[in-house]
């Protein structure tokens, strides 16, 4: 149900004007898969953990910045 619920954001997103909110979708799913990859593909312990997170947030603030820019301009 999650997954879908993200594609219908990210599907939502490309039909907006412009290229903001569609910019700003594809940051949040990048920051879903990426925590999904680390949380479910990697190993405890792994050194791909601690970047792996560090992008997550990356790509969560970049996201919300981006979407949050896109609604009131």
């Amino acid at each position: 149900a999650y997954a879908a619920a993200i594609l219908a954001m990210g599907v939502t997103a490309l039909g907006a004007p412009g290229y903001g909110l569609a910019l700003g979708a594809a940051a949040f799913i990048a920051s879903d898969s990426l925590l999904a990859a680390e949380k479910f593909l990697t190993e405890p312990g792994s050194p791909w953990s601690s970047p792996m997170r560090l992008g997550v947030w990356v790509l969560y603030i970049a996201a919300q910045f981006i979407l949050t820019l896109s609604i009131i301009a």
